[in-house]
């Protein structure tokens, strides 16, 4: 009898089914490492911006409390590097990597001509959020590029 299913082309097998939840093609997913790093960094960065800006406190202390969210962010970097690695392929690799150093080169060339831009009333005094746009940007530009690119 079951020689007669398996030559008749009937399998038991059920074909596998897409999943109707719509991920985004190359982004990978954190692992629980990077959820807590990433969490630990914004609570101890807020918390430290808040004891700072409301408590005097001995200059000692005052230089050891970045030193906590700086640990904490470089770990969330390092599982962040790791979970990369370990969730793409060579390609998607190659055009992170292409992104990353179109971020790193754009920021460095923003940074030595701003003094100049400046001087020039062209932009005003630099702040964190100008740097913020900048990497958005330079990252998305970067990201579309290498896709474009490696296609």
């Amino acid at each position: 009898m079951l020689s007669l299913l398996y030559y008749s082309g009937m399998t038991t097998e059920l074909k596998p089914t897409p999943s109707r939840r719509h991920v985004l093609e190359g982004c990978g997913r954190p692992s629980g490492r990077q959820i807590f790093w990433v969490i630990l960094f914004g609570a101890t960065l807020s918390l430290g911006g808040a004891v700072l800006r409301l408590l005097t406190l001995p200059a000692a202390v005052r230089y050891l409390i970045p030193a906590v969210p700086l640990f904490a962010g470089v770990q969330y970097v390092r599982v962040l590097v790791s979970d990369i690695r370990h969730q793409m392929d060579e390609l998607q690799l190659r055009i992170y990597l292409e992104a990353a150093a179109v971020v790193v080169c754009g920021l460095f060339l923003l940074m030595i001509t701003y003094p100049l831009l400046q001087a020039a009333n062209l932009v005003g005094p630099l702040d964190y959020f100008v740097v913020l746009v900048l990497m958005v940007v330079l990252g998305i530009m970067g990201y579309i590029s290498g896709v474009r690119r490696y296609r």
